[in-house]
């Protein structure tokens, strides 16, 4: 049996079962591993984590540029 639509090539019937089955083992797996108790919370957490340190991060860029190029007067002055 072959499955045809229009302005595409014919499929057979058990390269479609093989793909089926595919995204079935796929979707288990993916949602296998987010069920796990130990990892419920570490994305949050980790985010939360980067989130403040990026922040961190940029504060002090923003420092060190002003120090280099206006000056130490001039950070204490804004």
């Amino acid at each position: 049996m072959r499955l045809r639509t229009a302005g595409t090539p014919a499929i057979s019937a058990s390269v479609w079962k093989d793909v089926v089955e595919l995204s079935k083992v796929i979707t288990t797996m993916t949602s296998g591993a987010l069920t796990k108790p130990q990892m419920r919370g570490l994305l949050a957490k980790r985010l939360r984590f980067h989130i403040v340190g990026a922040f961190v991060v940029s504060l002090g860029v923003a420092t060190l540029y002003k120090v280099c190029m206006f000056g130490f007067y001039f950070v204490l002055m804004v």
